[in-house]
């Protein structure tokens, strides 16, 4: 053989070699793309800025999904960031492919001001990234004027006393007295406008303007004179406390320590 055919015959046999791998290669990524299978989990949008809302507004809306995997997803957890806002995936869980849901999305701006964000953590079979998908809700909570006043309703316990809203207002407050049943039940709306509190700070210089038996009647009946966002908060009205209960929110008000500096640590 002379050299001339003997590099062309190598030079044949690295080409084919450099093809074959190739291609090789390329059918391992083909692979893993094509035959990965599984669900797959995939929102029409995942964040929603609904801009300026009225302090006492409950805003519903929902996220559209759809399968876009080829075996059945299944939405195994919706987590909410706080017991002002809730999520459901309807009524049921189990999706086939190409099949569309929703996730169902209630925020109640009770006791909140300023630019607020929830997050719902929405959990799937769905193989990661998409195993956990995080949708973003944006509010900025303005309160009401006087004149937008005149056209609310005074706010019933029963509103914050029950669903969505009771691991915030009433939960926290179980079994406690004092300071930390201030901080528990009435610190989440009264305090500093700089800290996002709708309502003004309570302490023994701001209440000195009111008798106790005046202090006892908002908490126990809320305000009976003015629409407001404080029900009634003894259990005769819906509420979670007693009197007694009561009794020493009356003496921690009436203290010498500062309940907002309570509030911040």
């Amino acid at each position: 053989m002379n050299t001339k055919k003997f590099y062309i015959i190598l030079f044949s046999v690295l080409i084919f070699g450099l093809i074959l791998s190739v291609n090789l290669k390329s059918s391992d990524i083909l692979g893993s793309v094509y035959h990965a299978g599984g669900p797959k989990l995939n929102f029409s949008e995942k964040q929603k800025d609904f801009g300026k809302i009225l302090q006492g507004d409950i805003v519903q809306y929902e996220f559209d999904f759809i399968n876009d995997g080829d075996t059945t997803l299944e939405i195994t957890n919706v987590q909410t960031s706080c017991g002002c806002t809730a999520a459901t995936v309807g009524e049921k869980n189990k999706y086939a492919p190409g099949e569309k849901g929703k996730i169902r999305i209630t925020f109640n701006s009770n006791g909140k001001v300023g630019k607020i964000e929830k997050t719902v953590l929405v959990q799937s079979n769905s193989p990661a990234p998409n195993d956990q998908i995080i949708l973003t809700l944006n509010f900025d909570v303005k309160l009401p004027t006087e004149e937008e006043k005149k056209h609310m309703m005074v706010m019933p316990g029963a509103s914050i006393f029950a669903g969505v809203c009771v691991d915030c207002h009433v939960t926290k407050g179980i079994g406690k007295i004092g300071k930390e049943l201030f901080d528990a039940d009435c610190g989440i709306c009264h305090g500093d406008a700089k800290d996002h509190k709708p309502h003004g700070p309570i302490d023994k210089n701001t209440m000195s303007k009111y008798s106790d038996d005046e202090l006892i009647t908002f908490i126990k009946n809320g305000s009976p004179t003015q629409p407001t966002m404080m029900p009634g908060f003894h259990k005769d009205n819906g509420g979670p406390l007693t009197t007694d209960e009561i009794m020493t929110l009356i003496a921690y008000i009436r203290s010498d320590l500062s309940v907002n500096s309570f509030i911040k640590e």
